[in-house]
């Protein structure tokens, strides 16, 4: 049932990339000290190379795993208000600037995103002051990577879409990281797990390349390329890991989603025991921070506090995100379209007010192009109206979107007017068959029948 995979569903992947800054800092200064016995000691490479925390398997490789997991949040929007069924640009907003596109889709870079690498750039140059100005450089060579890496996850996310035939509108990465916008249409338990699992699997591959580089760059003289290769290693190991936790709204997360709703065969039951899974990862991902100081005898600093802030929030939203959709999509298992719709009545623009406020429902105009795209804006008509005035004195454009060809479906009809509504609550959404509009659904009416719809 493509309804199942609504709400919080389409945008296949948001990145909390700002949070790496942390590993920046962290991460690559643990490879610093690395870098400083290399150029203090540059003894022979078999030497060197007992120090590869991968090799090794120490102290090292530990830290850098603590270092990097306060980098990446990936997956899901917490809202669903922004992750709908085509994620769609608020008015007035821009997607950034266009990288290019790949088998048609394009990929947008948000100009908030040079703030990231500015951050990056000048965070990770201060921590490698024993190199100098190549500190910075291995700092922009970081964040470019950072991108890529983000880039590269979302792209496997949307070609393992478009493989299993479902639409995919864009790719977009930003200053709070990525994410791809598909269509819901066509979903299956089978389907969302691959396209889930795609984007981690990703990264294991970016790290499976960056592992031998480093391991070939130890204990040579090119001391800023051995820390790239480290800072690339450990971030894309981070990507994967902590992307495939189980728990909403994490790419784990929809995997686990879609193993429930396969043995059970209710999508809603995936949605909650993946919400409920979120929580105790958020519960999780707490502990692990706060048990710090216990565990490496190190008080939180300043950049301890600010993940911690920026990230259990966030995850804890994606996880009561799931939830809601889970209960939402339960509600209206059994509702239609037509159950919920008040009438349309079409008039002509030049009819008089009157006419218009005798009829119950929506009133609807033809524009210019014959196309029923006008609705009169009854709120707006006062107490002290003149109803001789024609329809037209009041009436407003509905988006194009807001016309909405039924599919028949029930709950995936209904997924997609609370989007719609989510977005816009001031304009009705009119369900429409064959082009012909046969009712109307208004924000009030979904209020009335479930309260607080999940975006609302």
């Amino acid at each position: 049932d493509p309804a199942n995979e609504f709400g919080l569903g389409e945008a296949e992947q948001v990145v909390i990339a700002a949070q790496v800054a942390g590993p920046a800092r962290e991460a690559l200064a643990t490879v610093v000290r690395f870098g400083e016995a290399v150029l203090l000691d540059h003894r022979a490479h078999g030497t060197v190379k007992q120090q590869d925390p991968l090799a090794e398997g120490g102290s090292e490789c530990g830290a850098g795993v603590g270092a990097v997991v306060r980098g990446h949040l990936g997956q899901y929007a917490a809202s669903p208000r922004l992750t709908g069924m085509t994620l769609t640009a608020r008015k007035g907003s821009s997607p950034g600037l266009r990288l290019g596109s790949l088998a048609g889709i394009p990929i947008y870079l948000g100009t908030s995103w040079f703030i990231l690498a500015a951050v990056i750039v000048l965070v990770t140059g201060s921590n490698l002051s024993i190199l100098g100005g190549q500190g910075y450089a291995v700092g922009l060579a970081f964040a470019i990577s950072l991108l890529l890496s983000v880039l590269l996850h979302e792209i496997a996310h949307a070609l393992v879409a478009r493989w299993r035939g479902l639409e995919v509108q864009a790719i977009h990465a930003t200053l709070m990281g990525g994410h791809t916008a598909i269509e819901p249409s066509g979903r299956s338990p089978g389907t969302t797990a691959l396209v889930a699992a795609a984007g981690p699997l990703a990264n294991l591959a970016l790290a499976g390349i960056a592992y031998p580089l480093h391991t070939a760059l130890v204990g040579s003289s090119q001391v800023p390329l051995t820390i790239l290769a480290w800072g690339v290693l450990w971030a894309n190991l981070f990507l994967a890991g902590f992307n495939l936790l189980p728990g909403m709204p994490l790419d784990g997360g929809r995997v686990v989603m879609a193993a429930v709703w396969r043995l059970t065969g209710e999508a809603h039951q995936g949605w909650t025991v993946a919400g409920w899974l979120g929580r105790l990862v958020t519960v999780g991902v707490l502990a692990w921070f706060l048990s710090t100081p216990l565990r490496t005898g190190a008080s939180l600093d300043t950049w301890d506090i600010a993940w911690l802030v920026l990230l259990v929030p966030t995850l804890w939203r994606g996880a009561s995100a799931a939830l809601a959709w889970g209960g939402w999509l339960r509600s209206v298992e059994s509702r239609t379209f037509d159950q919920l719709a008040e009438r349309v009545t079409v008039l002509a623009a030049q009819s008089p007010l009157r006419e218009a406020m005798a009829h119950q429902g929506v009133v609807l105009a033809v524009d210019a192009h014959g196309r029923t795209t006008l609705f009169l804006d009854s709120p707006g008509l006062g107490g002290g109206a003149d109803l001789e005035l024609p329809l037209s004195a009041r009436l407003a454009r509905l988006p194009d979107e807001n016309l909405l060809e039924l599919t028949g479906d029930g709950a995936l009809d209904l997924l997609r007017v609370a989007q719609l509504l989510s977005a816009d609550p001031g304009r009705p959404v009119i369900g429409t068959r064959q082009g012909q509009p046969v009712g109307a659904v208004t924000a009030g009416r979904l209020a009335e029948v479930f309260g607080n719809w999940p975006g609302n």
